[in-house]
């Protein structure tokens, strides 16, 4: 479970393949619940609200830059390349192969590469060059 104030590092670390969900839309009394009931680990940068929530497992970031967050929480998470760009980056949902759609977005390519969809929020991927960028940067930072 990611604080709010850490989306970008949740997108970041859905499209590494790694089930991450957002606390969003919880208040700091109401993530608690979730974290036991989901075993999953609380990353913040919050100090106040860790000490608040020391019997759950949980880490407190000091860093601000994303790509030195991911350094500090490498230990902590099960990084596998081979789960790069299977989960959807908005809502954390396993992705699907997909069709080339007859009403196509905007900026979908002609011939998408390894096309997928999320079924939970119809959100389209494929390989283009963010893809390629931001498998360098997650496999440079956690694997290093």
């Amino acid at each position: 479970m990611i604080d709010a104030h850490l989306g970008r590092l949740c997108k970041l670390l859905r499209f590494a393949g790694i089930d991450c969900k957002s606390a969003q839309h919880l208040s700091e009394g109401a993530i608690i619940s979730p974290c036991k009931r989901e075993n999953r680990l609380f990353i913040s940068r919050n100090k106040r609200l860790s000490a608040q929530i020391r019997t759950l497992p949980h880490l407190v970031l000091n860093e601000t830059n994303i790509t030195l967050q991911l350094k500090e929480i490498r230990h902590c998470l099960l990084f596998n390349i081979e789960d790069i760009y299977t989960r959807c980056t908005v809502c954390n949902s396993k992705l699907l192969p997909a069709l080339i759609p007859s009403i196509r977005p905007q900026n979908m390519p002609k011939d998408p590469l390894n096309l997928k969809i999320c079924p939970h929020c119809n959100h389209f991927y494929w390989e283009g060059t963010h893809y390629q960028k931001m498998r360098i940067t997650l496999t440079d930072t956690l694997l290093s």
